[in-house]
């Protein structure tokens, strides 16, 4: 299970070294071609509040370059790269994880990140992405960007999620209009808090 694996707090040879290990997979989802190129579906279904899957993540600091994994897509072992526009700024360095980081945003998403500090000292080191409405075989899995990037990584995007309440603009916790920040402090992760 992915909670044993521990966390990498190295080079990006290193993590590259622990993703060529294994083909990298949770119970339940799959990387799947999409329209917005891949994305992460539900293979059976989950309840609003269930966990989907918990993990701990691989952390790339110093130079950070793009990575290659073994995971399932279309059903299939595949070869994906995870580029930097699939990890996200954590203190000094990037996280990811794998197959989790192929989930798309949506500012209406369909999953949220439940982050934890066991050790207790305020550094989240695993998280738990949880359903926040019904999810049948096939839905895909979104989630929202904003509440773990803090946005000060030359990312942005306009975004095309169709929601009434889209954004808009994605870059980031800090871009967003202070209201929805005001509106969404409760459910960011200890990174953009620490920020």
């Amino acid at each position: 299970m992915l909670r044993e694996r521990r966390q990498a707090h190295e080079s990006a040879e290193a993590v590259q070294r622990t993703l060529d290990a294994r083909v990298w997979k949770h119970d339940g989802v799959e990387i799947r071609h999409c329209s917005s190129g891949l994305g992460l579906f539900a293979t059976r279904r989950f309840l609003p509040g269930q966990v989907i899957y918990s993990t701990d993540w691989l952390t790339v600091k110093g130079d950070v370059q793009d990575l290659f994994a073994q995971t399932i897509v279309d059903g299939h072992v595949a070869l994906v790269m995870v580029t930097v526009e699939h990890m996200v700024v954590f203190e000094d360095g990037r996280w990811l994880d794998v197959p989790g980081c192929f989930a798309n945003h949506s500012c209406a998403p369909t999953t949220t990140s439940v982050f934890h500090d066991p050790a207790g000292r305020g550094r989240v080191s695993r998280y738990d992405q949880v359903a926040l409405v019904e999810l049948l075989p096939g839905d895909e899995l979104t989630c929202d960007y904003t509440r773990f990037d803090w946005g000060d990584d030359g990312l942005a995007f306009e975004c095309l999620c169709g929601a009434p309440a889209c954004y808009g603009t994605i870059d980031g916790f800090f871009g967003l209009p202070r209201p929805l920040q005001e509106q969404g402090a409760a459910s960011i992760s200890m990174e953009a808090l620490r920020r």
